[in-house]
């Protein structure tokens, strides 16, 4: 939403009505209020995990891209 109050200083219009960026962000907290409740395997949970970098780097890639081009 930051991008949006960015772009209303330089824009001659707002982007988005004071109600539609509260609904936005209403709807955006309410999609997260599963992440607390989530069970995870205590034995997942029992051992440290390792970051595997590469992986890391071609999600990176992947998601960046896609939603680079989906903006355009």
């Amino acid at each position: 939403m930051f991008s949006v109050l960015g772009a209303s200083v330089f824009l001659p219009f707002l982007p988005l009505l004071p109600a539609q960026v509260l609904a936005n962000n209403l709807l955006y907290d309410f999609s997260q209020t599963a992440i607390p409740t989530d069970n995870v395997d205590e034995d997942y949970l029992s051992v440290p995990r390792k970051w595997d970098i590469g992986n890391l780097f071609k999600f990176m890639l992947v998601m960046g891209r896609s939603a680079r081009s989906s903006t355009m």
